[in-house]
């Protein structure tokens, strides 16, 4: 009997044959035919629910049907962490890179369920992500990061992998029925190249990460090139080189469904696989001896509850596996296991797998049992087995194949452990994860972050080293004192061949794309004044007795440069680009620079200390000793006026030469400088013709006076 629950959570039993399917990283659904209680067969609709083997799963389609007077319905069911998780949206979103933690509690948060991650996975980048249903969103993630999952209860537990490497062997004639194989020929290839992100994206003449995959069958079938991997959100060599692999290794694949027997009603002690299991098959008719994984199950029940028949869906078979299964030895070594000659090697198994389970099996006369302990099997899933001895207690999930839960005198072995407070002399792992460590103090040793296996950051006493992907020291973060001032420091440095950037995230959450960068070989450039200085200023609190050594400094478009103070160009020029080649629709100006110079307003004059609020406040003056907090709250109101008679112009007497402050701060009309230089120029011009033209009609009268004094002169 099956117990269907309406949308008030009121049970009905009812008589039902059964189809669930459930696959790796895939919805658990349900469907069936309901024979029997009218309160079901009429009234379920929209919110029903049906319990399925201690789980819940929501009704998504009902098909009443009337033959001959006898009613049945026709239904379809999924896992209700689907259903939910589909039917909730995130009203969010969030963008750059973060930690695989910070995207599950985005999507977990308010959701009735919890994670455990159990899988060290680098941060990574999003764009945009958020509103939309938190199954699309989780599905996103996953995919994304090629880990898997199971629900279990309230909880999602993400893996590497799903399942186990079950000693099962499915053969035919003895628990498999049919072998189907289905072979993939049309995309096969050897070499693929791929091509990532550029060394740096503002100079793309520095060349890209690069990397290239040759497929060991090319030996056999020559090179045969795919489309190459071209993606800028690549930054590391073993990544893209890993895609590459994948992408030659699965071109060529072989399809394989299996229907197997239960043994376990014939009284075998053999677990029927989960999804991600792995089995060894064996068809000595097809000539196939191969280690499977077992991503679908598909089961049938009848309205008993007995299983009448199971399925199992096998993943594709790549390239790669039919390279090893071509090796004669390898081949040797399954017909060995096969045939029962030679058990499963050892160092298949992971060695503190391997020495929990010897333990465990090893005691045969401490305590009352028929054969190796006392054994618990779960009624809903033969593959999990709880197994105590005088050696232990194991915790299997692979019908007491192996235990990788385990405890013994060895010690404690176990995927995963909760608990309130954890207290150790020495904890060592691969990652350790949570909201906060705390301590009093990293005495006599060091912390170091790895990414893959490689080192990328180590913490001492007095220092934070930076590596890079290749290993390589990058940079350094460390305090010490001055030798020149003999005060404390704190110094960062880049190693040759690296580079330090300083940037910030935009309000929107996306890429740190404003920074200041220091380039390998002492160059340095400011890639937005906004980077550092709020407002586009340079403050004298940020830059205290410093020298800027560079061979240029470029301040780019429309970003404004403010000075507060006097410009001493110690004997050089400022200079301006002015070639005619690099001007167009060259003609004379009509500009009447006299007409203009003579509209313009000369006064003498004081500048208001007011006329702008923020500058009204008196601030100390910035020592070179002064902290970097000191310094910073002196310096806030530092911009004063000079306080002394100036003689200048009145914008609003200027014409052409006057605009609004192009950096908006304020309402106010400023003068473009360039212009009237120009203007000046324009202005002697006319002038200097004006004048040239008065030399020239004064010579002429003069002239005319002379003759006409010498002529009068000649008669008399």
């Amino acid at each position: 009997m099956i117990t269907f629950r309406n949308v008030k959570g009121e049970p009905f039993l009812a008589l039902a044959d059964l189809n669930w399917t459930h696959q790796v990283n895939g919805e658990k659904t349900l469907s069936g035919t309901i024979y029997s209680n009218e309160a079901v067969l009429y009234d379920i609709d929209r919110g029903w629910k049906v319990e399925f083997e201690g789980e819940i799963y929501y009704i998504t389609y009902a098909l009443p049907t009337d033959y001959r007077g006898s009613v049945t319905v026709q239904f379809d069911a999924i896992h209700e962490f689907f259903y939910l998780f589909g039917k909730s949206v995130v009203y969010q979103t969030i963008n750059g890179s973060h930690t695989m933690s910070a995207y599950l509690d985005f999507i977990f948060q308010g959701s009735g369920y919890h994670y455990s991650l159990g899988v060290a996975v680098p941060a990574f980048e999003k764009e945009n992500f958020g509103m939309q249903n938190r199954l699309s969103l989780f599905n996103n993630i996953i995919n994304s990061t090629n880990v898997e999952f199971e629900v279990i209860g309230k909880e999602v537990r993400i893996v590497e992998k799903l399942g186990s490497d079950l000693s099962t062997i499915v053969r035919k004639g003895f628990n498999m029925q049919e072998l189907g194989l289905e072979y993939n020929i049309g995309k096969f290839v050897t070499h693929v190249r791929g091509f990532g992100a550029f060394y740096d994206p503002e100079n793309e003449h520095l060349g890209r990460l690069t990397a290239q995959y040759t497929s060991p069958l090319a030996e056999i079938y020559g090179i045969l090139e795919a489309d190459p991997v071209v993606d800028e959100r690549f930054t590391q060599y073993q990544s893209l080189l890993d895609r590459l692999k994948q992408l030659v290794d699965s071109s060529y694949s072989i399809s394989v469904n299996l229907s197997l027997e239960d043994l376990q009603r014939e009284g075998y002690p053999y677990a029927l696989p989960c999804p991600g299991d792995y089995i060894l098959a064996i068809n000595e008719d097809l000539n196939f001896k191969q280690k499977l994984r077992i991503v679908g199950v598909e089961k049938s029940l009848d309205v008993k509850g007995d299983v009448i028949e199971h399925q199992v869906v096998c993943s594709s078979l790549s390239a790669a596996d039919e390279k090893n299964k071509a090796d004669a030895d390898n081949s040797q070594l399954w017909q060995e296991i096969g045939n029962g000659v030679r058990p499963i090697p050892n160092e298949w198994l992971t060695n503190a797998v391997n020495q929990a389970t010897q333990s465990l099996l090893a005691a045969q006369t401490e305590l009352r049992f028929k054969h190796n302990g006392i054994l618990a099997v779960d009624k809903s899933n033969a593959n999990r087995v709880v197994l105590m001895n005088s050696s232990g207690i194991g915790i299997s999930t692979d019908g007491g194949r192996t235990f990788e839960n385990a405890l013994t005198a060895l010690g404690l072995n176990a995927s995963a452990i909760y608990t309130g407070i954890l207290r150790a002399i020495n904890i060592q792992g691969a990652a350790i994860r949570g909201g906060t460590i705390e301590g009093t103090a990293i005495t006599g040793g060091s912390f170091e972050t790895q990414v893959s296996g490689a080192r990328r950051m180590h913490l001492t006493g007095t220092s934070l080293t930076f590596y890079s992907s290749t290993g390589a020291v990058s940079g350094i973060l460390a305090g010490g004192t001055n030798t020149g001032t003999n005060q404390w420091q704190m110094h960062f440095s880049a190693a040759n061949g690296s580079n330090i950037a300083l940037g910030s995230q935009s309000v929107s959450g996306g890429d740190y794309t404003n920074r200041i960068v220091i380039h390998s070989g002492g160059n340095a450039h400011i890639a937005q004044s906004r980077t550092l200085f709020n407002q586009h200023n340079i403050e004298t609190a940020q830059l205290l007795n410093c020298t800027v050594r560079a061979g240029n400094f470029t301040v780019n478009n429309n970003v404004n440069f403010q000075v507060w103070s006097h410009i001493n160009m110690n004997g050089f020029s400022i200079i301006g680009q002015s070639d005619i080649r690099l001007k167009k629709n060259v003609r004379p100006s009509v500009v009447n620079g006299i007409a203009e110079t003579k509209k313009i307003a000369m006064i003498d004059f004081e500048w208001k200390a007011d006329y702008r609020p923020s500058q009204t406040q008196e601030v100390e003056e910035v020592k070179n000793d002064d902290t970097a907090e000191i310094s910073a709250n002196k310096n806030v109101l530092s911009r004063r006026n000079p306080t002394d008679t100036q003689f200048g112009i009145m914008a609003q007497s200027t014409g052409f030469l006057s605009e609004l402050d192009p950096t908006g701060e304020t309402h106010y009309l400023v003068i473009d400088q360039t212009k009237q230089i120009h203007l000046n120029t324009k202005t002697n011009q006319e002038l200097i013709m004006i004048v040239e033209n008065q030399e020239r009609r004064i010579k002429a009268l003069e002239d005319f006076v002379f003759k006409s004094q010498k002529e009068k002169s000649g008669v008399e």
